[in-house]
């Protein structure tokens, strides 16, 4: 039996747009993270320059600019070198899990260091009082070549006065004629947007969808939810979490709480299908939430609210109880880069960052899964005698 897991970085769902609540929208020109120099001149540092201005008026745009641009210079040089350290400088949490997740793949399989440089920023700067405090940069990427539409969206935390920016969250999406400062007309866009060279889709998925609506603006401020409505929807990531776990009969909750689709009802029926072509071969996984709580929560156009959630996900297949069987996988698996040249295993446990992006209905009915996408951060195995 050939097991074939997603090694790496693998998409689940339509990619749509994540989003900071309580934020002002902010468009700038094209400043690219990727440049010698911060945008608006700003120092090296800007956490520290930018200190004064940002506790006494609030986060302004060219403070945001300036992390930005900060930001992008520190990524480059720690992807050319492959260098976690560096990039903790400048990442936290499940993203810096899952970015140093993909540079022991790539150091492991001896693979050409991955670009990176933003550009177009398009900024939603919070409106938060205390600490920690977000903004968040929907940006072209250089990964994303083959249309304009794709984008990624990154959020940045402070946790604290004069304590340094770090991203937190970047998820790649794609956006409609229009919005974020796409063209009303750009002919040379695809009617279909197409999967990045460094963004990998399972068989038979669609390439990211574009986002539904764009954020509802009160004002200069992005319409967010607060108090009672915020928990209710930041609830759907428990049931996420419960809906993506599953037992060696299959997951451990229904999917009533989520739109049916490819992206769901599909995924499980897949997923149904290559547990029964396991057999006696056991196959669990175990989704535990890790959603950073002081992430605030945007109102869509639509009335939706649009949640983000991240996990750290045990997948486990075990073939010791099934005399004569064993997993297998395919030679040019990632997988095995981090396992070891053993073709044949007995039992393999795989650790995942996981991160989910819904729109949820304020009227409790069935919430849409707008992208989905696990990165890998290690695997362990016995192998099989």
């Amino acid at each position: 039996m050939v097991i074939r897991h997603r090694p790496g970085r693998v998409t689940h769902r339509r990619a749509a747009l994540t989003a900071a609540a309580g934020v002002v929208l902010l468009a700038t020109g094209c400043t690219s993270s990727g440049s010698s120099e911060p945008a608006s001149g700003a120092s090296a540092t800007p956490a520290a320059s930018a200190h004064a201005s940002t506790e006494a008026a609030g986060l302004s745009r060219r403070d945001a600019e300036a992390v930005f641009a900060h930001y992008g210079e520190v990524k480059a040089q720690a992807n050319a070198t492959r260098d976690d350290r560096r990039l903790a400088d400048v990442e936290d949490g499940p993203l810096l899990a899952a970015s140093t997740g993909d540079y022991a793949i790539e150091r492991a399989g001896n693979e050409a260091p991955k670009p990176f440089k933003q550009s177009d920023p398009f900024f939603f700067v919070p409106r938060q009082e205390g600490h920690p405090r977000y903004f968040a940069v929907l940006a072209r990427n250089s990964r994303w070549p083959s249309t304009t539409h794709g984008r990624d969206l990154t959020y940045f935390r402070q946790e604290r006065p004069n304590g340094p920016w770090k991203a937190t969250f970047s998820s790649p999406i794609n956006v409609r004629n229009g919005d974020a400062g796409q063209p009303l007309v750009d002919a040379t866009a695809p009617a279909t947007p197409f999967p990045t060279p460094t963004e990998t889709f399972a068989p038979g998925q669609t390439a990211p969808e574009s986002l539904p609506a764009m954020p509802a603006l009160d004002g200069e401020s992005a319409r967010t939810l607060t108090g009672e409505a915020a928990s209710k929807a930041a609830g759907i990531c428990a049931d996420f979490a419960a809906y993506r776990s599953r037992t060696a009969t299959g997951p451990k909750a229904s999917g009533e709480r989520f739109v049916p689709g490819d992206r769901t009802t599909g995924l499980t029926g897949r997923e149904a299908e290559s547990a029964r072509e396991l057999g006696p071969i056991t196959w669990t996984r175990d989704f535990r939430p890790t959603t950073d709580p002081g992430l605030p929560i945007l109102q869509l156009g639509d009335g939706k609210a649009l949640v983000t959630c991240t996990f750290d996900s045990l997948d486990v297949t075990d073939a010791r109880q099934a005399p004569g069987r064993h997993i297998l996988y395919d030679a040019n698996a990632k997988v095995l880069r981090l396992l070891g040249a053993q073709p044949r295993w007995a039992r393999v446990e795989r650790t995942l960052v996981e991160v989910a992006v819904l729109a949820v209905p304020p009227d409790g009915a069935p919430a849409d899964v707008l992208f989905s996408q696990g990165t890998l951060r290690s695997a362990t195995g016995i192998p099989d005698a």
